[in-house]
């Protein structure tokens, strides 16, 4: 199967933080939801002496076929 024949959802989102504390939360949340995946991930910072990082997040979510409702 495709993955354009599964039901799902995208959610884009971006987050600042330091960077270790974003990818804990990233595995945090892939290893709690096992239909979620991370199609892409985009990291900046915008010189070598800030701490924190910007990161774009896409996530699909696959969803059941009978959803929804």
């Amino acid at each position: 199967l495709s993955e354009e024949n599964l039901a799902h959802l995208e959610i884009h989102t971006t987050l600042k933080g330091p960077y270790p504390k974003l990818r804990q939360l990233i595995t945090t949340l892939l290893n709690k939801e096992p239909a979620l995946a991370l199609r892409e991930l985009s990291l900046q910072r915008p010189n070598a002496d800030t701490p924190d990082v910007e990161a774009k997040i896409q996530f699909v979510v696959f969803l059941a076929n009978d959803w929804p409702p």
